[in-house]
């Protein structure tokens, strides 16, 4: 299979991840973001970073980073208004 297809596979299965895990990180209610969010956001930088590897110059991946990056600081913030 070409290199070109794989990280194409890698960046959208990376992105589908990536926006769930952006919607569901501030489910901090009884620990929930753990178990139905977390997963998926590793589960999406790991295909990200396979992705970025197989084509280090695509600027699509940045996407991926930044929605990722979106949705820790979400749950972090979400982590301080619902324990404070």
């Amino acid at each position: 299979m070409e290199t070109s297809k794989k990280a194409t596979r890698y960046f959208y299965a990376s992105l589908i991840c990536a926006i769930w895990f952006a919607l569901t990180s501030f489910f901090w209610s009884y620990y929930a973001n753990v178990l139905m969010s977390f997963p998926i956001g590793l589960i999406s930088f790991y295909t990200w970073k396979k992705g970025k590897q197989m084509e280090p110059d695509a600027l699509r991946f940045k996407l991926v980073w930044s929605i990722l990056f979106a949705g820790v600081v979400i749950s972090l913030l979400s982590l301080l208004f619902f324990y404070k």
